[in-house]
């Protein structure tokens, strides 16, 4: 009984020290909340993205930052953006919003494909992330 109410400690004491180092590990968001969720054929949609650094991080504006959009059944306005497309000249977790209109029906994905620069105080670390944004179109 003593054997395994001490493995549970070792493990619940090892537990803590991983945990914060994991958390620590995430500098960045990447949030697709104000893209359009439904739409219908023919109308206008708005495909939005939004880099959101962690606090003591920030996404850097001379870095390099490109991203790639695609989709089969959207026409977008632009596919693909730099940091001259963001929404607000100065940033530190750049926001982009893309026009589109659906021309396809169904659900459809817009593909992206991001890479971008984080930083701190010290270092900036080269990311890139792929994701697939659902877009229902009536």
């Amino acid at each position: 009984l003593i054997s395994q109410s001490m493995k549970a400690l070792a493990v619940a004491v090892a537990l803590m020290w991983v945990t914060p180092a994991l958390a620590a590990d995430k500098k960045y968001e990447i949030d697709v909340s104000k893209t359009s969720k439904e739409v219908k054929q023919g109308k206008k949609g708005q495909f939005g993205l939004h880099i959101k650094a962690a606090k003591g991080f920030k996404v850097s504006q001379e870095a390099p930052l490109k991203i790639k959009l695609a989709s089969e059944g959207r026409d977008l306005s632009k596919s693909k953006l730099s940091t001259k497309d963001a929404k607000a000249k100065k940033w530190t977790s750049p926001e982009f919003g893309v026009p589109f209109t659906a021309t396809k029906s169904g659900d459809q994905k817009i593909n992206v494909e991001a890479t971008f620069f984080v930083c701190d105080e010290h270092i900036c670390e080269r990311k890139k992330e792929k994701l697939a944004v659902s877009v229902a179109v009536k």
